[in-house]
C-alpha cells in the first residue's frame, strides 16, 4: 500500500510537474481608440470637474475602439521622422493560465508566474531589427513586467510602463512583437524533489528502485529544457505616414488594445467595448446577452471574459533619449534559473535530511523483523534441547540453528566492514546490518549458554570481532544436539 502510494506520487509529479513548454496563443486581434474633437473633450473636462461624480470606479475618460488599418484624419496623430517616439504599457488582463502553478513545499495552486514580453524595433535593414520567431528571438524582447503571484481573472497590478523609448524616430516601420508567458522556475527544485522521492521509495521496497530510477530520469528529461508556456502571441508592423488616402496600419499617437480569444473562432464585441483612458481598462458601453437571452454583462460592465492588453503611442513626451534594451526575457530567464538552483540546492540538502531520517527508520524497522525472527530461532533450538527425542523438533532447531547463525555471519560482516569504513560511500539502507550491535551482542550471548562452553578459545567464537563468519560449522557442532553424519551445514543459506 505505501509502495503503491508513493508510485502514485511519483506519477502524479512527472505528469503534471514537469514540463514541456505548451503553447495556447489564442486568437489576437487588436484595434486603436478614436481620438476625441476638441467639442468633445470640452464636455468631458467639464463632467470630470464636476462634483457629482460617484467615485473612482466610473468610466473617466472613454474612447471607442474603432480601428486596425485606418486613414490619415484631421487630428495630429501621425509621427515623423525627428520626432521623439514613446510606447507604454496601460494595462493587461490576466483571464485564466495555461497550467497554474506548483510549489514544491506547498503543493499545487492557480496562481500564475507571468511575464509580458514586448520586442520594439525600427526596420533599418539588419537582422537585429527585424522580426525572429525563434525561440532566440522571443529572448531579446524586453521584459515590461513580471509577477510569480498573479489569480486567473486579475488586472496586473502596474500602469504605464516602459516599453520603448523616447528614442528618437528615423522615419522606418516599426515592428511590434507581443508576448504574455507563464513561467516554470521550479525545475531545478522539482528535480530534487523526484530524486529524494526516488531514493525513498527504492529505500521503502527495494525491488522497486528501477520503477523510481525510471519516474526519476523520465521526470528530469520532462524538466529539461525551456519549459515556459506561451499563451498570448501577436506581431504587427506600423508604418509610416503615406499621405495617402488609402487604410492602413499607421504609426500614429493612440491606444492600441489587443485582445486574445480562447475560442479561435469567436469574434471580440469591438462594437459593444469602450476604452477608459484613465485607467486603461476596457468596458461594456452596451449590455450584452447569451445566445439563450441571459444577460451576460450590463452596460458599464469591466470586460472580463477575454484577456487584454492595451500599449499607448506617444510622440514627443521628453527629449531625453533612453535606451530600454537591456532589460531582456534572456536576461530574466537567467536570473529566475539562478534563484531557482539555489533554491534547489536548499531543497536539495532538507531532502538529504529527509532521505537519511527515512534510512534510520527503515533501518529500524528491517532490524525489528529480522531480531524477531532470530529469537524465535532461539526459541526453536532450547525446545529442541528439552526435548532431544522429538526427531521433528530436533530437525527445526538444526534449521533455525542454520539460518540464525548465517544471518549472524551477514550482519557481523557488514558491521565490521561499516566500522571500518567510518560510513563513507556505503548506502545508508542496503549496507546497513540486518541487526544492530545490542541485538547481535544478545544473539551472540544466548547461543554461548546453549553451547554451554567453557573453553576460552571457544567462548570467543561467540564475539563480533572473533565469530567465525566463514565458517559458522565451528558453532554450530557447539550446540548440544549434534549433526548426523553426512549432514554437517554448509554454510550457505
Amino acid at each position: 500500500m505505501v509502495l503503491d502510494k508513493m508510485i502514485s506520487s511519483s506519477v502524479v509529479l512527472v505528469l503534471f510537474l514537469g514540463g514541456c513548454a505548451l503553447s495556447d496563443t489564442g486568437a489576437v486581434d487588436y484595434r486603436t481608440t478614436d481620438l476625441r474633437e476638441p467639442w468633445e473633450q470640452d464636455e468631458l473636462d467639464e463632467r470630470l470637474g464636476s462634483p457629482s461624480r460617484s467615485g473612482d470606479t466610473d468610466i473617466m475618460l472613454p474612447l471607442d475602439l474603432v480601428w486596425r488599418n485606418w486613414s490619415p484624419d484631421s487630428l495630429d496623430r501621425e509621427i515623423e521622422a525627428g520626432d521623439s517616439v514613446a510606447i507604454r504599457l496601460q494595462q493587461a488582463y490576466i483571464e485564466d493560465c495555461i497550467e497554474g502553478g506548483f510549489d514544491p513545499t506547498d503543493g499545487w495552486g492557480h496562481n500564475c508566474e507571468i511575464a509580458v514580453i514586448v520586442d520594439v524595433f525600427e526596420f533599418d535593414g539588419s537582422a537585429q531589427h527585424d522580426f525572429d520567431f525563434s525561440a532566440e528571438g522571443k529572448e531579446r524582447g524586453r521584459v515590461v513586467y513580471y509577477s510569480e503571484d498573479v489569480v486567473p481573472g486579475q488586472h496586473l497590478n502596474f500602469n504605464n510602463m516602459p516599453i520603448y523609448g523616447p528614442i528618437e524616430y528615423n522615419g522606418g516601420p516599426i515592428g511590434m512583437n507581443i508576448f504574455i508567458l507563464e513561467l516554470e522556475t521550479e525545475n531545478a527544485q522539482a528535480s530534487a524533489l523526484l530524486d529524494t522521492l526516488a531514493s525513498i521509495g527504492g529505500m521503502a521496497y527495494a525491488p522497486a528502485q528501477p520503477i523510481f530510477n525510471a519516474l526519476n530520469s523520465l521526470g528530469s528529461a520532462l524538466l529539461t529544457g525551456s519549459t515556459d508556456d506561451t499563451n498570448f502571441e501577436y506581431a504587427v508592423t506600423f508604418d509610416p505616414d503615406s499621405n495617402g488616402a488609402y487604410p492602413y496600419a499607421r504609426l500614429a499617437v493612440g491606444d492600441y488594445i489587443f485582445v486574445r480569444e480562447q475560442d479561435r473562432s469567436a469574434e471580440t464585441p469591438w462594437d459593444m467595448l469602450t476604452y477608459d483612458q484613465n485607467t486603461g481598462r476596457l468596458f461594456y458601453k452596451t449590455s450584452r446577452y447569451n445566445d439563450d437571452g441571459t444577460l451576460l454583462a450590463r452596460a458599464g460592465d469591466p470586460f472580463l471574459e477575454s484577456t487584454y492588453i492595451s500599449i499607448q503611442i506617444n510622440k514627443n513626451l521628453s527629449s531625453v533619449r533612453l535606451d530600454l534594451s537591456q532589460n531582456t526575457y534572456g536576461v530574466l530567464r537567467a536570473k529566475l534559473d539562478e534563484a531557482d538552483a539555489a533554491a534547489a540546492n536548499r531543497l536539495s540538502e532538507a531532502g538529504q535530511d529527509i532521505i537519511k531520517e527515512t534510512a534510520t527508520l527503515l533501518t529500524m524497522r528491517r532490524q525489528i523483523v529480522v531480531f524477531d525472527e532470530a529469537r524465535s530461532q532461539l526459541n526453536i533450538i532450547r525446545q529442541a534441547q528439552l526435548d532431544p527425542e522429538n526427531a521433528a523438533l530436533v530437525t527445526a532447531a538444526r534449521q533455525a540453528a542454520n539460518s540464525l547463525l548465517l544471518t549472524l555471519s551477514s550482519a557481523i560482516t557488514a558491521t565490521n566492514k561499516l566500522a571500518e569504513t567510518e560510513n563513507t560511500d556505503q548506502d545508508q539502507v542496503t549496507d546497513a546490518p540486518d541487526l544492530n550491535v545490542t541485538q547481535i551482542k544478545y544473539l551472540l550471548s544466548n547461543l554461548e549458554a546453549i553451547a554451554g562452553v567453557t573453553d576460552l578459545a571457544q567462548m570467543s567464537l561467540f564475539e563480533i570481532k572473533t565469530f567465525p563468519v566463514d565458517d559458522i560449522a565451528k558453532i554450530y557442532n557447539l550446540i548440544e544436539f549434534s549433526n548426523p553424519p553426512g549432514s554437517e551445514p554448509s554454510g550457505e543459506g
